[in-house]
């Protein structure tokens, strides 16, 4: 990704990712794991968080075996799309771009690439149906449904002939001798997912939801589609594609062993669970991005969990599939006093996510530009309001971005890295430099860079060109201790009292701190959310000037954050338990942090 925004070639990234969407939706292993994903969704509205993971788990083994043959197919793809857009030079350019992984898996096809009397057209349509016989396993077949019972039967089915890169390379060697390599592969839909359902590896998808339903007819019937169906069908196939672009991928890291990757630390490092390298199960496998010489390049070591107490890890890095988005926690690390940062890889895994916080909790979120900048890719940073310490990035297509902030209805809460309320996603790094630190390891990590802050043809200077900006301009600012957590621990609209509730000033959507106060050293808490709505009512009434004000919920998460605070300014806080009888009493902060965080939420 980084290589292809210093160049200006983003475009490669986007058709290298169509590819391998197409080869997912043509192939029976593709058709699997898109059935399996939608399952999982399912579940996870369901919390069927047993089958859920049961799923995942079958879908991360078959996915693994699937890479390879998927990355042969789309930088083949590519480069052969590279030289038909442009010329053979550009196209040999962008193959010695490549990171030797991928310069191999360009030099599997060259049976076919370098064949001196086939023309693109040829070599595309030979290299896809390789590709394809390799990924049409006979997933029907009783030897393959009775594989996916447990993980030690889908092992053995693929440790020898059934394997795609053994598929691959029998189908290659066939081609090279002018043998057929085609089989006989039919699937009927409905018999096979009834077979599915009855081994309970289908629980909740059903073939009868809407839009589905369609396509099996169709595809059964060999329906003849109108004009309107075609777009319709186009559109969706168009929206499913985009969706499954990747601009960042675990999977496909060319990453360097060393022998200690304490020595390679810079702020924070990736912890990987679930990694096929690992000598010893008990260990994790440590990636982060580092220079030998002068080249940017990833690291990894592996190392026991103990090892994340070293005191340079300022964050630590999972990938959005270890983490558990039914209980919103990491799956295999526990969040204490190091935030962890969450990459998330898909754009299904960011819309469960961002709708889990809209449904539960109260969003913050930014994008790194908004429309009116032509760039092809961005990074989309959010979180939960109260969890300060699990930030979620999501680098994607802009398209993706802006489709995804429409569909869920929050472009009301969208902040942009020019603008200061961007920096409550990060507030937990508590000052300017420490968030400009994070957004330097967390950006040349995602894109491979060098980050030379002076250098504008860096990938990373161009992406967090405004964010820098902006810190750079506020870092001057005079503030509290610990301003950013305070000042994003704010109630929002949206905010229940535990157990208050409390008249705060907004500017549109943002609080700006300030509270309804008797005067300049006593504010009032209601007990009672009717009797704080009813006092803006009669304050609305007395003085127009009081629009501005909103009902907010005191939750123990801002109580917490700004309590100190409150102590050190000898703020004076009445509660008001009966506003039409003037009931209250000015209460000491001691006593009422002690039933701020032993109540529980009131939406009275």
């Amino acid at each position: 990704m980084g290589k292809n925004l210093e160049l200006g070639t983003e475009i490669n990234t986007y058709i290298h990712e169509l590819f391998h969407m197409h080869l997912t939706n043509c192939s029976n292993l593709g058709f699997l794991l898109l059935l399996f994903e939608r399952e999982c969704s399912f579940a996870l509205e369901a919390q069927d968080e047993l089958h859920y993971n049961k799923i995942r788990e079958l879908s991360e083994m078959i996915f693994n075996r699937t890479i390879d043959v998927q990355e042969v197919y789309a930088n083949n793809q590519e480069l052969l799309w590279i030289e038909d857009k442009f010329d053979s030079h550009f196209k040999r350019k962008s193959f010695e771009l490549k990171p030797k992984k991928y310069q191999d898996y360009c030099n599997e096809m060259s049976v076919i690439t370098n064949h001196e009397i086939l023309n693109n057209r040829e070599k595309r349509y030979w290299i896809e149906k390789i590709c394809l016989h390799a990924l049409n396993t006979q997933i029907s077949s009783d030897e393959f449904l009775n594989a996916l019972k447990s993980r030690q039967k889908l092992k053995e089915y693929f440790s020898e002939e059934n394997h795609p890169n053994n598929r691959l390379h029998n189908a290659l060697e066939k081609y090279s001798r002018n043998e057929n390599f085609e089989e006989t592969v039919e699937i009927n839909l409905h018999k096979f997912f009834s077979k599915i359902k009855e081994l309970g590896i289908i629980k909740h998808f059903n073939l009868k939801l809407p839009g589905w339903d369609q396509i099996a007819t169709i595809m059964n019937n060999k329906d003849i589609l109108n004009q309107i169906n075609i777009k319709e069908f186009s559109e969706l196939t168009q929206k499913r594609m985009d969706e499954k672009i990747k601009l960042f991928d675990f999977y496909n890291l060319q990453v360097d062993k060393v022998d200690d990757i304490s020595n390679h630390l810079d702020f924070g490092v990736f912890a990987i669970k679930n990694c096929e390298d690992l000598t010893n199960k008990e260990n994790f496998y440590f990636i982060t991005e580092t220079f030998i010489g002068t080249i940017p390049s990833y690291v990894s070591d592996e190392a026991p969990y103990h090892f994340l107490n070293n005191p340079e890890i300022k964050v630590i890095g999972i990938s959005s599939n270890e983490f558990d988005v039914i209980n919103m926690k990491p799956s295999y690390i526990d969040v204490k006093d190091t935030p962890v940062v969450v990459l998330v890889e898909s754009y299904t895994d960011a819309k469960e996510i961002i709708n889990k916080i809209l449904i539960e909790g109260e969003l913050y979120i930014g994008d790194l530009y908004d429309q009116s900048m032509n760039n092809f890719s961005t990074f989309l940073f959010f979180r939960e309001r109260t969890e300060p310490k699990i930030i979620f990035i999501f680098p994607t297509l802009k398209k993706l971005s802006i489709r995804l902030i429409k569909e869920l209805g929050i472009e009301n809460g969208l902040a942009y890295s020019k603008n200061e309320q961007f920096i409550k996603v990060m507030s937990v790094f508590g000052n300017e430099v420490e968030v400009l630190k994070f957004a330097k390891w967390i950006f040349s990590f995602i894109m491979k860079s060098s980050c030379r802050f002076t250098v504008l043809e860096d990938p990373v200077t161009k992406m967090s060109f405004d964010l820098t900006r902006l810190l750079i301009n506020v870092v001057m600012k005079i503030r509290i201790p610990d301003y950013y957590n305070k000042w994003a621990a704010l109630p929002t609209k949206k905010t229940v009292g535990e157990p208050y509730y409390a008249l705060m000033e907004f500017d549109n959507e943002d609080n700006t701190g300030a509270f309804k106060a008797i005067n300049e050293k006593t504010i009032i808490f209601f007990y009672n959310k009717g009797d704080a709505l009813n006092y803006k009512k009669s304050l609305l009434k007395k003085n127009s000037d009081s629009h501005n004000l909103d009902v907010v919920g005191i939750d123990r998460h801002y109580w917490n954050a700004a309590k100190n605070h409150f102590s050190d300014i000898h703020l004076n806080i009445f509660i008001c338990y009966d506003a039409r009888g003037n009931i209250g009493e000015l209460k000491d902060l001691q006593e009422l942090d002690g039933i701020i965080n032993k109540s529980y939420k009131v939406e009275l």
